[in-house]
């Protein structure tokens, strides 16, 4: 997946992957999706690349979404442990 936001691109095949695929199943389909975190190997800018239901952050499509610093360690600490956070970020 590639797309370019303000001069940026932001391209799966050529950024670092820092996690394993996330997968949020919920009951209905419209909720779940699947995502990936990535870091641009030149700007070192955080993204998630992923797919999911028309009622998440993917809006029923595949997307990337781009993400501050702060905004990464905290997805990562929401599915991964407080160790993990400090293995990708330190």
């Amino acid at each position: 997946m590639r797309t370019k936001y303000d001069g940026v691109v932001y391209d799966t095949k050529k950024a670092i992957t820092l996690t394993d695929t996330i997968r949020y199943n919920q009951k209905e389909a419209c909720t779940t999706w699947e995502g990936k975190l990535y870091k641009t190997p030149r700007s070192g800018r955080y993204f998630v690349a992923g797919k999911g239901g028309s009622m998440t952050v993917f809006a029923g499509k595949e997307k990337i979404i781009r993400l501050s610093e702060k905004k990464a360690k905290a997805w990562v600490l929401e599915f991964f442990s407080e160790g993990y956070v400090t293995e990708i970020f330190n």
